[in-house]
């Protein structure tokens, strides 16, 4: 990763150098060309003495004409300098100041919404923390009841998985979430353990609550002991379930990790539902995708423009809002 990271730095570097060329006098253009494969050859070497590879070219954009190359056809993982391509290309096409919007739809009729309907355009930055603010929006509106929720999802295509994540089915960090155009907490969650009492069990918490069952536990053991616990994950229907066990000490500081969802269809209409009985809002039915005909607007939320979005992406490598706003693209 390292070296892949350096050598587009260097193609940074040297590319402008190598594609002026066709405008100075041959000689110097040639100098130019020799500087860059100097360059390659040079980090070749270093990349070599890593213990990498190096697959390059550099090409002169108006010609076609190949200015520098090692090994060019070596077939290698771009890994994440292709968030560079995705993040320009998004610019390119969205634009910088492109927000996306997600909202609650659905039709009232006497403080009932029969059907409400969440959708959300691509938005990767959709938060639990903003889905409690579109429901607030419908408790104020004095909406006492919902009859099912629907999840519209028809902004992307079905496949939520990215390229080559399948490999991997049993990797559950939250690094390697699926991408859907309706997703909640990056489609991923948090579960907080705290320890009791001794000999009693450990105060477990999944934060959104709604769509992770909590099965087994994790006992509280004496102080001095420690703590050691394990998880196992598995779908549950349309939902998730998550298997603890294992222990931890009274006298130890609470623990909290990461994880992804297997599948976003529903995920976010789980919390959504979740936080509308916390707020005294009954929900009759169950929770599907569908919903894409209804078109009133009950409660929006816009995201920051995608230039504040690709910051992630950049400082942080982040996959999830890379994968999404490519789905988006």
């Amino acid at each position: 990763m390292r070296n892949a990271v350096l050598a587009l730095l260097v193609a940074s570097a040297v590319a402008g150098q190598a594609g002026s060329a066709s405008a100075e006098p041959a000689p110097a253009a040639a100098r130019a060309v020799a500087t860059t494969q100097a360059e390659i050859d040079r980090l070749a070497a270093w990349v070599d003495r890593e213990k990498g590879e190096l697959s390059a070219r550099f090409v002169e954009v108006e010609t076609g004409r190949v200015i520098a190359e090692k090994n060019p056809a070596l077939p290698l993982n771009p890994a994440s300098n292709a968030k560079v391509v995705t993040a320009a290309a998004v610019l390119a096409r969205l634009g910088a100041d492109h927000r996306f919007k997600s909202g609650l739809y659905g039709e009232v009729t006497g403080g009932v919404v029969a059907r409400l309907v969440l959708r959300s355009n691509g938005d990767p930055s959709l938060s639990s923390r903003d889905l409690e603010k579109l429901v607030k929006v419908l408790s104020d509106a004095s909406i006492k009841r919902v009859g099912e929720i629907q999840v519209d999802q028809s902004a992307f295509d079905p496949r939520f998985v990215p390229p080559a994540f399948e490999q991997q089915p049993g990797e559950w960090a939250p690094f390697r979430a699926p991408v859907s155009a309706v997703s909640v907490d990056r489609n991923a969650f948090v579960v907080r353990v705290a320890p009791g009492r001794s000999g009693e069990p450990a105060r477990v918490s999944v934060d959104p609550a709604g769509f992770v069952d909590i099965e087994g536990k994790i006992v509280t053991e004496q102080k001095g002991k420690g703590k050691s616990l394990r998880v196992e994950m598995r779908p549950k229907g349309s939902a998730l379930a998550i298997r603890l066990s294992g222990h931890i000490a009274a006298d130890a500081k609470a623990t909290a990790f990461a994880k992804r969802v297997d599948d976003p269809r529903l995920y976010a209409g789980y919390v959504l539902r979740a936080m509308l009985k916390r707020r005294g809002v009954a929900v009759d039915g169950g929770v599907s995708e569908g919903g894409n005909g209804e078109t009133h607007l009950l409660a929006e939320k816009s995201s920051e423009p995608v230039s504040v979005l690709l910051r992630e992406v950049g400082k942080h490598s982040d996959n999830f809002t890379a994968e999404t706003l490519l789905k988006a693209l």
